[in-house]
C-alpha cells in the first residue's frame, strides 16, 4: 500500500469519526431541544394557567365577602363588574387546560365551578337585599363545598404539572448522560484507532527511508563504487524513490564512462593545441618585430613632413603678416594722399577766409578808428559842463548872499540856493571822473589803433604769404602719397601672390604629413594588433596549460568511480 493511500485512509477514518461523533451530537441535542421545547410551551404554561386559576378563584371568593360587608350600590356595581371579568378569565383558563388535558381534576373544577356560580348569583343577590346574615349564610354552605372542591382539584392539578415537568426534566438528563457516554467512547475510540494508524504510517514510512539512508551511506563510504544498487522491496512512494536513485546512479555511471572517454580526447587535443600555439607564438613575435621597424621608419617620414609643413607655416605666417602690412601701408599711403588733398583744399579756403576776414577787418577797424575821434568830443563837452557848474555854484553863492540879506524871508530861497550850490558841486565832480575816464578811454583807443594796424600789417606781410607755401606743400605732398600708394599696392600684388604659393606647397605637404601620418598610425595598430594578438596567444597558451590540468584533475576524479 503506498503512503498516499495509507495517509487518504487514516484521514479518512478519523473523518468518520468526526462525522459520527457530530451525528450524534446533532441528535442529542435535537432530543434535548425538543425536550426543552415541551417544558417551555406546554408544561410552564399550565403551571402558570392552573397558578392564575387557584389565583383568581380566590380573588372572586375575597370579593364575595367584599361584597356582602359593603352598602354603597354603587361600590357593588364596580366590585361585580371585577367579579364578572374574573369569572370570564377563569372559564377561559378552564377550556384551555381542557384543550391541553381533560383530565378528570379538570372535569371536578369544571363541575364545581358551575355549582360555586349558582351559589354565588344567590349570595350576590342576598348582599344587594341587605341580608348579611343570609348571605354569609349561603357562602359557609353549597358554596364554600364547591370552593374547597375546586381549590383541592387545583392543588392536585399543580402537583401533577411539577410532577409532568420534573419527569420531562429527568428524560432530559437522561439522554444528556447517554449522549455523553456515546461521545466520550467515540472519542477514546478516536484516540485508540489514530494512535495505531500514526505508529503504522511511521513506521512505514521511516523504516523504507532509514533502510535506503543505510545503503546511501554504504555507497558513500565505499568511495564512488556506482555498480552497486539500493535494495528496497517497498511497494510505496519510499521504493518509488529508491528505484529512482537507481536510475540516477546509473546515469551517473554512464556519463562518468563517457566522460572518461571525452577526457582523454581532451588531453590530447590540448597537448596539440600547445604545439600550434608555440608555432603561432613564434610567427606573430617575428611580425611583430617586422611591423614596428615599418612603424618607426613612418614616424620619422611624418616627423620630416611635420617639419616641412611648420617651415612652411611660418613662411605662410610671415607672408600673410607681410601683405597685411602691405595692405595696411597701402591703405595708410591712401589716408595720407586724402589728409593731404584735404590740407591743401583746407588752406585755399583757410586763405580765402583770411583774406576776406582781413579785409572786413581792415574795413571796420578804420571805420572804428575814425569813430574813436569822437571821445575828443566828450572831452570838449566835459570842459563845457565844468564851466556851466562853475557859473552855476557863482550863481548859488550869489543867491545864498542875496537870501542872508533877505532875513527871515530869504530862507527858503537860501536852502533853494543851497541845494543847487551842492548840485553844481556834483556835476563838477562827475565831469571830472568823466574828463580822467575820457583820457584814458582815448589812450587806450590811441593804443588799441596803433596795435591793430600792427597786426593788419603782419597778416598782410606774413600770414597771407605762409598760407600760399601751405597750398603749395599740401599739392606736393599728396603727389608724394599717391606716388606711396601706388608702390605699396604693388607690393601688396606681389605678396599675395607669394602667399597662394605657398599655401599650395602647405597643401600638399599637409596632404603627404597626413597619408604618412595614417599610414604610421595604420601601422602602430598593426603593432598593437599584434602585440595583443601576442598577449591573447600567451593567455590562450595558459588557459591552454589550465585546461590540460583540469582534464588531467578531471581524469583523477572521474577514475576515483568504479564503473
Amino acid at each position: 500500500m503506498t503512503i498516499k493511500k495509507k495517509l487518504i485512509l487514516s484521514f479518512t477514518f478519523l473523518l468518520l469519526l468526526l462525522a459520527g461523533l457530530g451525528i450524534t451530537s446533532i441528535i442529542s441535542l435535537k432530543t434535548v431541544d425538543n425536550t426543552s421545547t415541551v417544558i417551555d410551551s406546554e408544561i410552564i404554561p399550565q403551571i402558570n394557567r392552573v397558578q392564575t386559576l387557584n389565583f383568581e378563584v380566590a380573588r372572586i371568593r375575597s370579593h364575595e365577602f367584599q361584597h356582602i360587608i359593603l352598602t354603597d350600590a354603587a361600590s357593588m356595581d364596580d366590585l361585580e363588574k371585577r367579579i364578572n371579568d374574573l369569572q370570564s378569565s377563569i372559564e377561559t383558563l378552564i377550556k384551555e387546560y381542557q384543550e391541553y388535558d381533560n383530565n378528570e381534576y379538570i372535569k371536578i373544577i369544571d363541575t364545581n365551578w358551575s355549582i360555586y356560580m349558582t351559589e354565588h348569583k344567590k349570595i350576590i343577590q342576598a348582599s344587594r337585599q341587605m341580608d348579611t346574615q343570609g348571605a354569609l349564610t349561603l357562602v359557609k354552605g353549597d358554596s364554600k363545598v364547591a370552593y374547597d372542591k375546586i381549590t383541592n382539584a387545583i392543588t392536585v392539578l399543580v402537583d401533577a404539572s411539577k410532577s409532568d415537568s420534573a419527569a420531562v426534566s429527568a428524560k432530559g438528563d437522561s439522554t444528556y448522560s447517554s449522549v455523553r457516554n456515546i461521545i466520550v467512547l467515540i472519542i477514546i475510540i478516536g484516540i485508540i484507532t489514530g494512535t495505531i494508524l500514526e505508529l503504522y504510517i511511521i513506521h512505514s514510512i521511516t523504516t523504507p527511508i532509514r533502510k535506503m539512508k543505510l545503503r546511501l551511506l554504504d555507497l558513500v563510504q565505499k568511495g564512488g563504487d556506482l555498480t552497486h544498487k539500493i535494495d528496497i522491496k517497498s511497494k510505496d512512494e519510499i521504493g518509488e524513490l529508491a528505484a529512482a536513485v537507481n536510475q540516477f546512479i546509473a546515469n551517473i555511471r554512464t556519463i562518468i564512462i563517457e566522460v572518461n572517454q571525452c577526457t582523454e580526447g581532451v588531453e590530447n587535443a590540448v597537448l596539440s593545441v600547445v604545439d600550434y600555439m608555440k608555432d603561432l607564438s613564434s610567427n606573430v613575435e617575428q611580425s611583430s618585430a617586422t611591423i614596428q621597424e615599418l612603424s618607426a621608419g613612418m614616424e620619422e617620414t611624418a616627423a620630416a613632413a611635420e617639419e616641412v609643413n611648420s617651415s612652411s607655416v611660418e613662411i605662410e605666417n610671415a607672408t600673410v603678416s607681410m601683405a597685411d602690412r602691405a595692405q595696411k601701408g597701402a591703405i595708410s599711403a591712401n589716408e595720407i594722399s586724402n589728409r593731404a588733398d584735404e590740407l591743401m583744399q583746407s588752406a585755399i579756403n583757410s586763405q580765402k577766409v583770411s583774406k576776406k576776414v582781413y579785409e572786413n577787418t581792415k574795413t571796420n577797424l578804420e571805420t572804428a578808428l575814425e569813430k574813436s575821434k569822437a571821445i575828443e568830443k566828450i572831452s570838449v563837452l566835459s570842459d563845457t559842463i565844468l564851466g556851466i557848474s562853475t557859473q552855476t555854484n557863482l550863481l548859488a553863492l550869489n543867491a545864498a548872499i542875496e537870501a542872508a540879506r533877505a532875513g527871515e524871508a530869504g530862507k527858503g530861497f537860501a536852502v533853494v540856493a543851497d541845494e543847487i550850490r551842492n548840485l553844481a558841486e556834483s556835476s563838477k565832480n562827475t565831469v571830472s571822473e568823466i574828463q580822467k575816464v575820457t583820457a584814458e578811454v582815448l589812450t587806450s583807443v590811441n593804443d588799441l589803433s596803433s596795435s591793430s594796424r600792427t597786426i593788419m600789417e603782419f597778416f598782410d606781410t606774413t600770414v597771407l604769404k605762409d598760407y600760399d607755401e601751405m597750398v603749395n606743400t599740401g599739392e606736393a605732398y599728396g603727389n608724394d602719397g599717391k606716388f606711396v600708394d601706388d608702390l605699396v599696392n604693388d607690393f601688396s600684388s606681389t605678396a599675395e601672390e607669394l602667399t597662394a604659393t605657398i599655401e599650395g606647397i602647405m597643401k600638399a605637404m599637409s596632404e603627404v604629413a597626413t597619408t604618412v601620418n595614417e599610414g604610421a598610425m595604420g601601422t602602430q595598430e598593426i603593432a598593437e594588433k599584434i602585440s595583443e594578438i601576442v598577449t591573447m596567444v600567451e593567455q590562450v597558451k595558459n588557459e591552454t596549460d589550465i585546461s590540460l590540468k583540469n582534464s588531467k584533475l578531471l581524469k583523477k576524479a572521474v577514475n576515483k568511480f568504479t564503473v
